[in-house]
């Protein structure tokens, strides 16, 4: 704090008590090998995604990174999304559009899934499912819907549909 009890700036970000400076300390310690390592990511997989990634960070572009429920209900949940900020921060993709740290699912966002392959729905859980029949809408429902579909086939459905 300064004498007018206004925490102090260093907009250079050299000051070694600065949290740029604490960051990179702190990060110091992983190199690609180490992360290779904790991930099962191969080295040249990570290269080509810090490579993609950090391209985000120019003026005209914009990375957004999209979370679901399995980053913040685990015990470092809010650390994961900390962690997330703070590398959209340093990229400049914050306050830009297109840019931020975005939850996967919410009221205002949508994830459309076509599939013929029922078991999928064991690994995403849909709010709503839909049957398409000659390019229209021929039943709507929850997951419920799709697991009678998988019982009993379409033929029932096809059928009421027609009715």
């Amino acid at each position: 704090m300064d004498a007018n009890g206004v925490p102090k700036m260093d907009r250079s970000l050299k000051h070694p008590r600065c949290v740029f400076q604490i960051l990179k300390k702190h990060y110091s310690r992983y190199n690609t090998a180490l992360v290779s390592k904790i991930s099962g990511t191969p080295e040249a997989d990570l290269l080509e995604i810090y490579k993609t990634y950090s391209a985000t960070g120019a003026r005209g572009k914009a990375g957004t990174i999209m979370y679901a429920m399995g980053w913040t209900q685990h015990t470092v949940g809010t650390q994961n999304i900390r962690c997330m900020a703070i590398i959209q921060l340093l990229l400049g993709n914050m306050g830009v559009a297109g840019g931020g740290v975005n939850a996967l699912r919410g009221p205002d966002k949508a994830v459309v899934v076509v599939t013929h392959y029922q078991r999928l729905l064991n690994y995403i859980k849909p709010d709503y499912v839909h049957v398409l029949a000659h390019g229209q809408i021929i039943a709507s429902g929850g997951k419920e819907l799709a697991l009678e579909l998988e019982e009993k086939g379409y033929g029932w459905i096809a059928g009421e549909a027609a009715a």
